[in-house]
């Protein structure tokens, strides 16, 4: 396995990640990982090493205003996201050991959200929402500030995030979802976790899995572990 570092512009910004590549000869079946909001991703880059282990080539990058990459967290959009996303996207099917019909998608917290966003717009042929978030447009003209006591005064009104698009997105979505939920979820409410199986209908498969007393940002090793073993075998048998 090797490790290479990478960096694509999205509009005047530089958006920075690391590509993981297997041993052997591709091409490889490949993950795309989207963090949460304004965290550096430190696990989905410890899962893309782990990833290419098993066999997949893995790219884990950070959103404008994240990690290395450019920008300002605190002025960036929800739209900026989107296009984050989608160019991340687009630069990994530029890579030559990537196998473009056997990509999955594991999108974490706005990263979830994000990526349900896409799915109109990217051909992926798995998914993996970890504790995926949720907003309407009307309250997703901005990145949200204020920590978790904010967040969670958020969920408490179902018009801020209910009606989200991405909930409409997962019910046309026809692959494999698995939704993975924390039992001490801080920040993201079950009722808007649950809400993205319940709208998975058209999934082919999709199940729902509850990690037993970890909280929202799998914050203990155990915890990180228990979800890569269930990435893991949901890739296994689905791409």
């Amino acid at each position: 396995m090797k490790k290479q570092q990478v960096e694509f512009k999205v509009g005047k910004s530089t958006l920075r990640g690391t590509v993981f590549i297997p041993n052997g000869k591709g091409p490889f079946p490949s993950i795309i990982n989207f963090h949460g909001n304004g965290s550096k991703g430190k696990k989905y880059f410890e899962w893309g090493e782990k990833f290419a282990i098993q066999g997949y080539l893995a790219f884990a990058f950070n959103f404008r205003g994240c990690g290395n990459s450019d920008g300002d967290y605190l002025i960036q959009t929800h739209k900026d996201a989107l296009k984050d996303g989608e160019t991340a996207f687009k630069f990994l099917l530029e890579q030559k050991q990537v196998d473009a019909g056997r990509i999955g998608l594991i999108g974490g917290s706005f990263g979830g959200f994000i990526a349900s966003m896409l799915l109109p717009e990217i051909k992926i042929e798995s998914l993996i929402l970890l504790a995926p978030s949720a907003c309407t447009h009307k309250s997703s003209a901005r990145l949200d500030e204020g920590g978790l006591k904010e967040e969670v005064k958020y969920f408490k009104n179902k018009d801020n995030w209910f009606n989200s698009k991405s909930y409409e997105n997962i019910s046309k979505f026809t692959k494999p979802l698995l939704i993975i939920k924390s039992e001490y979820d801080d920040n993201v409410p079950s009722d808007v976790v649950d809400r993205y199986f319940e709208q998975g209908f058209n999934s082919k498969e999709r199940k729902i899995k509850i990690i037993n007393g970890a909280d929202h940002r799998l914050s203990e090793t155990w915890m990180k572990d228990e979800a890569f073993e269930d990435m893991n075998k949901w890739f296994l048998d689905t791409l």
